[in-house]
């Protein structure tokens, strides 16, 4: 595309990006609220949410690597920073809404706290997702969402009266 045309369209490179930005985030996080459902045990649950996340990264990973060099890129710009900020709370507040969806079909509770879990589960997600940006290894990728959803699984206890 020539260059000329993105000034037409944005007055600055700084709004192409948070255009670029605001665009991707709600494709890729929207669909593990999607899969949360009653169906299976709790680790079956955690399991679909997190393969609904990774399936996305997997048939889209440019567009993943895209969003972190968009991420660094804002870190050293004053005048983007803000972006990555808001990138990532966007991430953690996706992440905290999916663990309520669970904790509330599921009736559990969360042995951490909120904030802690869902920055841990962005934790978690992030690097696996820069890992297979790397070296696309599908397979160990899908052994670590086997792993991880029981120790996330560990981390609810039920609600239910005893």
């Amino acid at each position: 595309m020539p260059q000329s045309a993105f000034h037409y369209c944005f007055r600055s490179r700084q709004e192409l990006l948070r255009e670029v930005v605001v665009g991707l985030l709600p494709q890729q996080m929207e669909a593990s609220l999607s899969v949360v459902d009653r169906r299976g045990s709790l680790q079956t649950v955690l399991r679909k949410a997190l393969v609904s996340y990774w399936d996305h990264v997997e048939s889209e990973p440019l567009l993943h690597n895209v969003l972190y060099d968009i991420t660094t890129t804002a870190l050293r710009d004053p005048d983007l920073v803000d972006l990555a900020h808001m990138q990532y709370a966007r991430f953690q507040e996706t992440a905290s809404e999916v663990l309520k969806a669970v904790a509330e079909i599921r009736n559990v509770s969360w042995t951490l706290p909120l904030p802690v879990l869902a920055r841990m589960l962005v934790n978690v997600l992030d690097g696996m997702t820069l890992n297979y940006i790397v070296d696309r290894d599908r397979k160990a990728a899908r052994a670590v969402l086997d792993s991880f959803a029981p120790i996330l699984a560990g981390l609810a206890k039920s609600n239910k009266a005893k």
